[in-house]
């Protein structure tokens, strides 16, 4: 990898030549009693850009190379035979040492830095998260049989543990926050975690959606239909709204909308031929079916 950092062209501005050198000066008038003006001297030369030649020296995958926030460390999946894989851990500040290996013990690709000297892996086939500090210390592991979604201020992890039951983890230390009074979901293909809010967590199944409370730790919203065979279920960006569409028949659609705050339910029906796009514009619930000019 060669990482360039550009003081002078980071922002853009052009190289600029520097101007010949300038001819003999004219002499001054007789009549004149001023002094007479020396001349310019050349602008200094651009800062030339400074470049780091960092060698992995081991097979490794350049799409998960990560850089910690403060710049400082380089971080790489490598395969390192007899060991197996591990991480390569350059210092940027000090880029002629040699790298440090960190063993990781599981096939992972690192996802993100949780902290300027903490790194997290995923392994689907070992069905576990690590938080890998980059000083070789032991490793934190976390079972988990979905790859964790982290909360948009990259402090939580929201996660599925080995007995299906969706579990809220420190991203730092893997720690549980919270395991919240969910119905279990399982392995199922059908099931998408995520963070509409930094406080809110939804769990999308095809029949509906549950909507958690992460900071005061409870269950605001939990929709099922249970007729339904699929379903569309988005939550607001606020999170104050679920709204979710079904099929109620072959040409009848059913799209629920359910308040966060009080639970009061907003239904209405209309006609379409396949279950459409659900989506909130402010406000606003757009569903919008396969006909272009049947928007909802």
């Amino acid at each position: 990898w060669v990482l360039l950092s550009c003081a002078a062209l980071a922002c853009g501005a052009p190289l600029v030549e520097p101007p010949p050198a300038p001819g003999p000066a004219a002499p001054p008038l007789a009549s004149s009693s001023a002094a007479p003006v020396p001349p310019a001297s050349a602008p200094p030369d651009p800062p030339r850009p400074e470049q780091r030649l960092v060698k992995a020296g081991a097979r490794a995958s350049f799409e998960h190379v990560l850089v910690s926030p403060d710049e400082r460390w380089l971080v790489a999946p490598v395969d390192l035979p007899p060991a197996g894989p591990a991480l390569l851990v350059h210092d940027l500040q000090t880029p002629a040492a040699p790298p440090r290996v960190v063993a990781l013990g599981m096939t992972g690709a690192p996802m993100r830095f949780v902290s300027s000297a903490r790194v997290l892996v995923h392994d689907v086939a070992a069905k576990a998260v690590l938080s890998v500090a980059l000083d070789g210390s032991e490793p934190l592991r976390f079972g988990c049989i979905t790859r964790p979604v982290p909360s948009p201020d990259g402090k939580a992890l929201a996660t599925v543990d080995p007995e299906g039951r969706v579990v809220l983890l420190s991203a730092e230390t893997l720690a549980v926050e919270w395991r919240p009074d969910a119905r279990p979901v399982g392995e199922r293909d059908d099931v998408a975690l995520s963070f509409p809010t930094p406080s809110h967590v939804a769990i999308t199944r095809a029949n509906g959606v549950t909507l958690l409370d992460r900071a005061a730790k409870r269950v605001v919203a939990d929709v099922v239909l249970p007729s339904a065979t699929e379903v569309r279920a988005v939550v607001s960006r606020g999170g104050k709204y679920v709204a979710l569409v079904h099929a109620e028949d072959a040409l009848v659609l059913r799209t629920v909308l359910v308040s966060v705050e009080d639970g009061k339910r907003t239904e209405w029906t209309q006609k379409a031929q396949s279950i459409p796009q659900v989506a909130f514009g402010g406000d606003a619930v757009l569903v919008s079916s396969a006909v272009p000019e049947e928007v909802t």
